[in-house]
């Protein structure tokens, strides 16, 4: 165990992206007067500004707190200079490389957030009753957690994946052995009892939960 605990991620408003990212976001929203599709599609890969868009969508001011689940809505509701504004606010991943351990592959963490959303999405559209585009939204937020533990705790993230590598055990089993709490629960703390609200809806909240995972 470690002495990092769960009340140290309540006071994380963002989380930073890759910066190839952030550019390509900007430059679309500098080419397009209305909200396309390329710019959401930009987005929807992108966990770190997915939160955030999705923070801002999610505020009372917009009429719609607790409401907004997919990006498509939300995208639809803020409209390309909002979307420029927040993009803009997002932390780039290199401003954490001099603390950061070297052995945290980021891209494959942004990789595989787009693989698991992907796959929700079209979970969602199998079994029907679910909307795919909210369904794809939570997979692709379902590791934030751990993105913030990879960037703001490094070496702790380490040392979790060391564990799981040499007992031959899932990241979240090694988590727990190694910090006593999982990403997952990183995630829902900073969504539920974050400095800055993140008023998502409740199925975003059941998304970060060990007991819903199958």
């Amino acid at each position: 165990m470690t002495s990092l605990t769960l009340d140290q991620f309540r006071s994380l408003k963002y989380l930073p992206s890759l910066p190839e990212q952030i550019d390509n976001v900007l430059i679309a929203t500098e080419t397009s007067s209305s909200m396309d599709y390329s710019i959401v599609e930009l987005i929807q890969y992108d966990p770190a500004m997915a939160m955030a868009v999705l923070k801002v969508a999610n505020i009372p001011i917009y009429g719609y707190p607790g409401q907004i689940s997919s990006l498509q809505q939300a995208a639809g509701l803020l409209g390309p200079g909002m979307i420029k504004n927040i993009i803009l606010r997002t932390p780039i991943l290199e401003r954490f490389s001099g603390k950061t351990a070297l052995s945290i592959d980021f891209l494959q963490l942004w990789i595989h957030s787009g693989i698991t959303a992907a796959i929700s999405g079209g979970l969602g559209r199998l079994i029907g009753g679910m909307e795919s585009d909210v369904s794809f939204t939570c997979g692709l937020i379902h590791d934030t957690g751990a993105i913030a533990l990879s960037v703001y705790f490094p070496a702790a993230f380490s040392r979790a994946q060391d564990f799981a590598d040499k007992n031959q055990v899932g990241l979240i089993e090694a988590e727990q052995q190694v910090l006593g709490f999982s990403h997952l629960e990183v995630a829902g703390e900073m969504m539920e009892h974050g400095a800055s609200p993140y008023n998502f809806p409740k199925s975003f909240y059941n998304a970060q939960s060990p007991k819903k995972i199958i």
